[in-house]
């Protein structure tokens, strides 16, 4: 019989002697076979070694490079990510392990310790890098060695008293107030926001890592970075008695709480103070808190009279970081120290988007169109009123023109003051540079590929984020099986309610039941009859 296919071919009946250089190609392809053999089963042996605890022998065939690949793999069929282009060589892996430690890719990688039993899966289904290069982390170290406040064309304002007001956990503060009082009785607010921009510029490792990343993910867990955390949380980081360069929105208030005038400059501050939202109030001194509120008030409402749909809802939150120990944080938005922040911030940009609109240059700015139904404004929370917003109101989105942004009630809007959490807040701030101190600008071509670049990566941190809440959110209902909860019906569907769970500050799904009619804003009790976090399903039953 013929056998040997080193030599000799059989094509048609027919037998060809193969050539030298043939022979060779046909020589190497079975000896990198063979070695591809001997490297899965050292992977396999590797892999029981693991999951028996026992010492790994040495062999010549497994390098780390190796073993990583293995584990990549697992990490990728474990989260169920889309490419799979080690699937049929994992399963050939797999496939050589004693069939008493066979298991599932997730059960295997938290067996060999690689995963915890509540590993994120989501940020390697959606490939969220989870380290920065080295070349990056080379790069930043340079960065570090420079003294960028100091630069001659910055206004010096670190006579102002900065403060920074940031939840009791922050570590990355990249905007800060000042209140500057006048001799007629008006003042001077002081919006200041890292400036990024001096550090980070265009086309360097820095910036293409958080280009890739998009935004800053919070998760319940753990939070990852745009940029590496020395940057975003010590370089960049708007700490006390340190200082730093900044790009300052200032504000020239009348008594009367009228905007008078309005400037944005590069700027050196030092930040004399950080507060929390929950002590803001009681460190500052009363006559100048009050009257930060009542201008943020003012602003507001004069957003309002535009046309501007008030939109509060609770915030809710699992700190998950001490796993398995679960709490539970919810914060009011409408909380005084929130609205001052939040309408400074919303000024801030309002401020940035008018001068960019103005100059004309091209410039990322944030837009929404009118909805086609009139929406209801309430400036307290009511789960009912909410849902309805959420459902009616159409999703805001980039715009390289000036445009209405209509739930803030503004002609033009953008987004520049968070640089260290969102990149769109680094492309705007570089922009404002190119309008305010002659920086090189963004060209239109250059603007719309970056921006068509930030729309991917920041809608893959968006499901991250989303998926990982919801797992969290799951994981903590666990311990409420069979437990009664209050909620309140939103709408209804062909097979199934929409119902808001009232403690949880969530949506949740209600089957139907047969004879009972439920009506929106019913109040009703459900009780949790199965939870599953890696599923994303809860499973409810009306009382």
């Amino acid at each position: 019989t013929f056998t040997d296919r080193c030599y000799f071919k059989l094509i048609d009946g027919r037998l060809f002697v193969l050539s030298e250089e043939d022979v060779r190609q046909v020589v190497e392809k079975i000896r990198q076979e063979q070695r591809q053999e001997l490297i899965m089963d050292g992977l396999a042996q590797w892999l029981e070694c693991r999951l028996k605890g026992a010492a790994v022998p040495e062999n010549e065939f497994i390098s780390k490079r190796e073993i990583d690949r293995l584990i990549d793999a697992l990490e990728v069929d474990a989260a169920g990510a889309q490419e799979k282009p080690d699937r049929q060589w994992l399963k050939n892996v797999l496939g050589r392990v004693d069939k008493s430690l066979q298991s599932v890719s997730y059960e295997i990688l938290v067996k060999i310790g690689h995963f915890s039993p509540n590993e994120n899966l989501y940020i390697t289904r959606f490939r969220y890098p989870r380290t920065f290069a080295p070349e990056t982390l080379d790069e930043l170290r340079e960065l570090t060695a420079s003294n960028l406040g100091n630069e001659s064309n910055r206004r010096d304002l670190t006579y102002l008293d900065c403060f920074t007001v940031d939840g009791a956990t922050t570590t990355d503060m990249d905007d800060a107030l000042s209140y500057e009082p006048l001799n007629d009785g008006g003042f001077i607010l002081g919006i200041h926001i890292t400036d990024v921009s001096a550090w980070i510029q265009p086309g360097t490792f820095l910036d293409g890592e958080a280009l890739d990343r998009g935004l800053t993910l919070y998760l319940p867990d753990k939070t990852w970075h745009m940029f590496p955390s020395e940057f975003s949380e010590l370089t960049a980081s708007l700490q006390e008695s340190i200082t730093l360069p900044a790009i300052s929105t200032l504000v020239r208030v009348s008594s009367s709480l009228r905007i008078e005038s309005s400037e944005i400059v590069c700027s050196t501050i030092k930040v004399k103070q950080r507060l929390t939202y929950d002590d803001v109030h009681m460190k500052t001194a009363p006559n100048i808190f009050n009257l930060l509120v009542d201008f943020a008030s003012r602003l507001r409402s004069r957003r309002v009279d535009n046309g501007a749909v008030l939109m509060p809802r609770p915030e809710i939150s699992i700190d998950a970081t001490n796993s398995p120990r679960l709490l539970l944080k919810k914060r009011l938005r409408q909380a005084r120290s929130q609205l001052i922040v939040s309408e400074f911030m919303i000024l801030a940009n309002q401020l940035a988007a008018g001068l960019a609109a103005e100059a004309g240059l091209p410039f990322p700015f944030r837009a929404q169109k009118k909805p086609d139904e009139a929406v209801p404004s309430s400036d307290q929370f009511n789960p009912y009123v909410s849902y309805c917003q959420r459902r009616m109101m159409p999703r805001a989105y980039n715009s390289l023109k000036a445009k209405s942004h209509y739930s803030l009630g503004l002609s033009s809007y953008t987004n520049v003051t968070s640089p260290l959490r969102r990149y769109f807040d680094v492309i705007a701030q570089r922009q404002l540079k190119a309008i305010i101190a002659d920086d090189e600008p963004y060209s239109l071509e250059e603007l719309e590929t970056v921006m068509a670049d930030l729309e991917v990566s920041t809608s893959r941190s968006g499901s991250i984020i989303f998926h990982s809440n919801k797992f969290w959110m799951l994981k903590y209902l666990t311990a409420f099986k069979g437990k009664t909860l209050d909620a309140i019906v939103l709408d209804k569907f062909a097979s199934r309610y929409q119902i808001w769970l009232d403690s949880f500050y969530m949506d949740a799904d209600l089957p139907l039941s047969f004879g009972k009619k439920l009506v929106p804003e019913q109040k009703i009790q459900v009780i949790v009859e199965k939870v599953s976090p890696r599923d994303e399903k809860l499973q409810l039953r009306l009382l």
